[in-house]
């Protein structure tokens, strides 16, 4: 059961994500859009326009 459960990720939305960077939802939708550098990488889903971002990679990358 451990190995299952440590394989199930968090996903954010952009509203998540802009609380934890402290930034709007507008400016996480553009940076996304525009300046995808600026932002943790964003998870590779079946739909593509879903803004999402695996919460462990989103750690890493604040720490980083």
């Amino acid at each position: 059961m451990k190995a299952i459960h440590s394989q199930i990720s968090t996903y954010l939305d952009a509203f998540e994500l802009a609380e934890i960077l402290g930034l709007s939802v507008q400016a996480i939708i553009l940076r996304a859009k525009h300046r995808p550098w600026l932002l943790p990488p964003r998870a590779q889903l079946l739909d593509r326009d879903l803004l999402r971002w695996r919460q462990d990679v989103v750690l890493q990358w604040l720490c980083a």
